[in-house]
């Protein structure tokens, strides 16, 4: 641990964060293998700036190590929620390395994901390196096999040494692997993300395209066409439907009527800003108002498309987890954000379509289990299978080996 002044402070609040929210009694002192480890380090500046060996670069084998930056963590009362938030995403990444040690997978139960097979998954990390002054690259490739009791295999490939592979079976995997990684690294923009499969014989590839969902602009178009304040809006029209409306909502009586005893007091036709003056638009059956009108005569009362009703009319597209058999040559999917209600009316980090090819693809529905998950991305669904996650890790566990 650092020893100055701030990282005792951090390393207390951390102490006692731990104690408070996860019933933790976490001891300060130096690496234990025996333990989870939090340690608190520099960031990569200081490190380079001061010609000083980054400690993150190096750890013992096996020893189960998170780090924190300290210029990275502020101890300001208005900052503290978003540490929290940190700590727990910390601990997350502390049980997935415990997990890669341990063989297991337990930060989710696997097992009742009901897999009947094992499912394998593989990422590959290029390395460069110096060989009589020249720069050489060569791939190192991670296997993860997980068995249907969330057990897992795990084995790495160094491409540079393929006379290690002695057993045939082993050979003839991570051959057919490279074939995958060679073929579908030549398709132009797509980026490969990882591979995955149940048997080495139907390898399925996931790759991230360029292409990203949009909302319905033109529905949008209209609607912001159609709350013009001036139009005039057919008040008698509106009246008659809301003895519809009134009919089919039991309950809302008060306002209801209240609404209609303000309609019959204005002209036949009214602009849009003075109908809107006597919605509750901001109250629930305002809301429901105003959707029932427009989805029922064609009238929009207000811009709705800032609230529920209108994110679901017109940003429906970048929200959940959305897929399309493309003629079973392959599958698109898309993971927007989980909730309606998390979308803000900025698109500027939306998150492309991937798609997923095989020959004989493993049916999307066991697949979108293992994208449904916070703990990689918070309080939102990863966009590609939680395993990979694993893969990575494991891969800056074991990379200084090769």
């Amino acid at each position: 641990m650092i020893n100055t002044e701030e990282s005792k402070k951090i390393a207390k609040y951390i102490k006692l964060k731990l104690k408070m929210d996860y019933k933790i009694d976490a001891k300060i002192g130096n690496l234990d293998k025996n333990n989870f480890n939090i340690r608190l380090i520099h960031n990569k500046d200081f490190y380079k700036n001061n010609k000083l060996k980054d400690p993150y670069e190096n750890i013992e084998e096996n020893v189960i190590t998170q780090h924190i930056t300290i210029e990275n963590f502020n101890l300001d009362k208005k900052e503290l929620n978003k540490e929290d938030l940190s700590l727990t995403k910390v601990l997350q990444e502390l049980i997935i390395k415990k997990d890669i040690v341990n063989n297991r997978i337990s930060l989710v139960d696997w097992e009742e994901y009901n897999y009947d097979f094992t499912l394998t998954f593989v990422m590959r990390k290029k390395v460069c390196y110096i060989v009589d002054d020249q720069e050489r690259k060569k791939y190192i490739y991670c296997k993860m096999d997980i068995l249907k009791n969330g057990e897992i295999k795990t084995e790495f490939y160094d491409d540079s040494k393929k006379e290690n592979l002695n057993l045939k079976n082993i050979f003839n995997e991570f051959n057919s692997i490279e074939e995958v990684y060679k073929e579908y690294s030549k398709c132009g923009e797509k980026t490969i993300e990882g591979l995955f499969y149940k048997s080495f014989k139907n390898i399925n590839v996931i790759l991230k395209t360029n292409e990203f969902p949009m909302p319905n602009y033109e529905n949008l178009k209209y609607a912001l066409q159609k709350v013009n304040p001036n139009e005039l809006l057919d008040v008698k029209a509106i009246i008659e439907c809301m003895d519809n409306f009134k009919g089919e909502n039991i309950g809302d009586d008060k306002k209801i009527d209240e609404f209609i005893l303000n309609l019959n007091k204005l002209n036949r036709y009214e602009k849009r800003e003075k109908v809107r003056a006597v919605l509750p638009f901001r109250s629930k059956v305002g809301k429901d108002i105003n959707r029932y009108v427009y989805e029922n005569i064609g009238i929009l009362i207000t811009d709705s498309f800032k609230g529920q009703v209108g994110k679901e009319r017109f940003f429906n597209s970048v929200v959940d987890i959305k897929y399309i058999n493309n003629n079973n040559r392959s599958i698109y999917y898309f993971v927007g954000l989980k909730k309606m209600s998390d979308l803000k009316f900025e698109l500027k980090n939306s998150i492309p379509v991937r798609e997923i090819v095989g020959e004989e693809r493993i049916e999307f529905k066991e697949l979108v289990k293992l994208l449904q998950v916070e703990f990689v991305k918070y309080k939102n669904y990863t966009v590609i299978p939680f395993p990979f996650k694993y893969l990575r890790e494991a891969i800056k566990m074991h990379i200084n080996e090769f």
